[in-house]
């Protein structure tokens, strides 16, 4: 989950969507997806505090044989916003230069599987899902573009 930036030479999977955040992207390494799994790990181990902390406290309120029902659709409608707020967060950071790409092919309904060259230059590949239909239609044309030249 995240954003797709696309400029004359890259293609920036972000978080944010923010240009800004595009200044500080590597391409994809070894490195990269180190770097990707520890911010994703911090963030969904958080995002699970929440929730384990949330259980805890109605289980809590069970035991103490108190029925507080505004209570407990408090806290699955926080701890559902904890998970809105923090999902893009656990998304890959990292560009893909577009002369590595080598095929963009439609997966699923709104996804589009990209395959490329990482930063060492061996096959790999990258699904991006939730694409709108606008994005899908100017990627494959940017890539089929770029194929031909």
């Amino acid at each position: 989950m995240g954003y797709i930036n696309i400029d004359d030479q890259n293609l920036y999977l972000t978080n944010s969507g923010n240009w800004q955040e595009i200044l500080e992207i590597e391409e994809k390494s070894r490195a990269t997806e180190t770097n990707n799994n520890n911010r994703s790990g911090r963030m969904r181990g958080f995002v699970y505090t929440i929730f384990g902390g949330a259980g805890a406290y109605i289980f809590y309120i069970l035991n103490q044989k108190v029925l507080a029902i505004p209570l407990f659709v408090g806290l699955g409608f926080l701890a559902l916003q904890v998970l809105k707020y923090f999902k893009t967060e656990f998304g890959n950071r990292y560009k893909i230069p577009i002369h590595k790409i080598i095929a963009v092919a439609p997966q699923g309904k709104d996804g589009l599987k990209i395959s490329f060259y990482n930063a060492a230059g061996n096959p790999d590949y990258e699904v991006v899902k939730e694409v709108t239909p606008n994005g899908i239609s100017f990627i494959t044309g940017l890539v089929a573009q770029n194929n031909t030249l």
